[in-house]
């Protein structure tokens, strides 16, 4: 008897919702995921700043739109010498400001230099990157 009172109180108490029903598998909120419609579009921000003569410091920023959750993942930095040579990447953790700042020497040249953020696995947030920042060195 206890048994049959107590399944049909937490009937009643789940149909009213304020009982939730527990699962031994954990939710996974995944972009793209048909079940979790809600992901939140980030956007990434580059400044370039001169330290040296030939060493510049580039500021790598993150935030989401439409929430105040702090987005967590990675940042890589891109860099690319105008008219040849390959790319170099940097790859950083983002820490909970949001914010990262990463101090490199060049060679003389011209140069362009992103960030692109990329999201955990399993995430709320999307990819972003920055617009492209170009700079000289002398």
């Amino acid at each position: 008897m206890k048994k049959l009172l107590a399944g049909l109180l937490t009937a009643f108490l789940m149909t009213a919702g304020l009982v939730a029903a527990g699962s031994s598998t954990p939710a996974s909120a995944i972009c793209g995921d048909p079940q979790y419609p809600q992901c939140f579009r980030t956007q990434t921000g580059l400044t370039v700043k001169n330290v040296a003569p030939r060493k510049k410091s580039f500021t790598a920023t993150v935030k989401a739109v439409g929430t105040n959750a702090k987005p967590t993942g990675t940042f890589v930095f891109r860099f690319k010498k105008v008219g040849g040579g390959p790319a170099a990447t940097v790859t950083k953790a983002v820490p909970k400001t949001g914010r990262v700042t990463l101090q490199r020497s060049f060679g003389k040249g011209t140069f362009n230099a992103t960030v692109s953020y990329r999201p955990k696995a399993r995430s709320i947030f999307k990819a972003s990157t920055s617009p492209t920042r170009s700079f000289t060195i002398k």
